[in-house]
């Protein structure tokens, strides 16, 4: 009974150094103290960081922590820190933005928002993924014009030990991963006591779940599939116009499950008493 698992949705917090603003590159001490920094942007809770929406490397995290064993020149040194202090802040407002529309996108369905209304925030929340993409991969051809032969080969290699693609196969996870709406057959499936779901509503829960369930874990799968292929053409210096196509194809399928979702939450609303719909809604919080 309900075979799909409830999203694992969490608040997302994210923090940045302040020291990044305002720093002449021209300043030896302020550039190492920068270049030593993490690029990594955390949350507290899940410690979700950028590959969370990114899935292709950040190579920005490795030169910081090996710098020393790539073993930089003083001229590259200051052409990647200065990148980093132009660019670096667009990337964490990004993700800034990407967080507070997955929140909106729950927030709208979980008060009976149209398809309409929210796909269009998830168009929103695509065109920032964008953004972002475009600026990490204007960071991987300043760095294979920066760094020599040996140098790129040994950031490659550092990067894939250290950060391999994360291969998510609990389907909770995936789920949580693919798409913002939350899961109303799985929070059904958690709370049936507490419901008092009737039989004929739990029929009519299992026949959705029989008619929808496969399909939306091969569209979830697909689009774990497709970030790993982005992860691996990454370093292969495939040109943008391909892993801008991937993106987007990664777009449709999300929009598949977000619009298959809502539909689900208009049958299980219509199914549910007044009383239970506002009671199942604390479940997807």
């Amino acid at each position: 009974m309900f075979k799909t698992r409830l999203p694992a949705l969490s608040v997302l917090v994210f923090f940045i150094a302040t020291a990044l603003f305002g720093i002449s590159c021209k300043d030896q001490k302020n550039i190492d103290r920068i270049f030593k920094s993490t690029s990594n942007v955390t949350v507290k809770e899940n410690k979700v960081n950028i590959e969370d929406y990114f899935p292709g490397p950040n190579f920005m995290k490795i030169l910081r922590a090996e710098n020393k064993s790539i073993n930089l020149g003083q001229s590259q040194r200051d052409t990647l820190t200065k990148w980093h202090i132009e660019n670096r802040s667009q990337v964490t407002t990004g993700l800034r933005q990407i967080s507070a529309l997955d929140h909106k996108i729950k927030y709208l369905s979980q008060e009976g928002a149209s398809s309409e209304q929210i796909l269009k925030q998830l168009e929103e929340r695509e065109k920032v993924v964008r953004k972002i993409v475009v600026i990490e991969m204007n960071c991987r051809d300043l760095l294979r014009k920066t760094l020599n032969t040996l140098q790129w080969k040994k950031l490659i290699c550092k990067y894939k030990e250290e950060h391999p693609f994360i291969e998510r196969t609990e389907m909770m996870e995936v789920m949580s991963h693919v798409n913002p709406v939350p899961n109303y057959i799985q929070a059904l499936k958690a709370s049936i006591e507490k419901l008092n779901l009737s039989e004929w509503q739990r029929q009519k829960f299992d026949e959705w779940s029989d008619q929808h369930h496969s399909e939306m874990i091969k569209w979830a799968k697909n689009i774990i599939a497709l970030e790993k292929e982005i992860y691996e053409k990454w370093f292969d210096n495939d040109p943008e116009e391909k892993l801008l196509g991937k993106f987007e194809d990664i777009q449709k399928l999300r929009t598949n499950i977000v619009t298959t979702k809502t539909a689900c939450r208009n049958m299980v609303k219509h199914t549910l008493t007044q009383e239970q719909w506002g009671l199942l809604t604390t479940y997807t919080n």
